[in-house]
């Protein structure tokens, strides 16, 4: 008999500064899920959220930037499987896309800020998070 995986609904930030957009090299514990790959900051929505109060909230716990929950635009939802806890999970991520000032100084808390390009992007599809990848693939033109 198969076990049924838990679904967990995530929230994720596009931040985009100029023509790079920021994302999270996820170098910490194997159970925060997607270690060791690159993805868009984000997180769990709390019970009391709405998903862009939970965007807003999750991107300045893990960067320096701060924006209101109205300034995020929604870009779409995304389907994946992925792991959390160690163990296999259905992630539905609710995408949210944010452009930065351009001398607006942002760093990571949590992991490692990576800068990409569409470019770049499109050719270390293979280093991206899941619910990244296929955020991209879905929602953004490859040139």
């Amino acid at each position: 008999m198969s076990k049924i995986m838990r679904q967990v609904e995530i929230v994720l930030g596009v931040l985009q500064q100029g023509e790079e957009y920021l994302f999270q090299f996820r170098n910490g514990d194997a159970r925060i899920g997607a270690a060791g790959l690159i993805g868009c900051f984000g997180g769990k929505i709390n019970p009391d959220e709405f998903p862009h109060e939970a965007v807003s909230r999750e991107i300045s716990e893990e960067t320096t930037f701060e924006s209101d929950p109205s300034n995020w635009n929604l870009i779409g939802e995304v389907y994946v499987e992925s792991d959390h806890q160690l163990e296999p999970v259905k992630i539905h991520a609710i995408a949210f896309h944010h452009k930065v000032d351009n001398v607006a100084q942002v760093e990571a808390k949590e992991g490692e800020l990576v800068r990409m390009n569409l470019e770049d992007i499109w050719n270390r599809l293979h280093e991206l998070t899941p619910a990244t990848k296929a955020l991209f693939q879905e929602f953004y033109k490859e040139k």
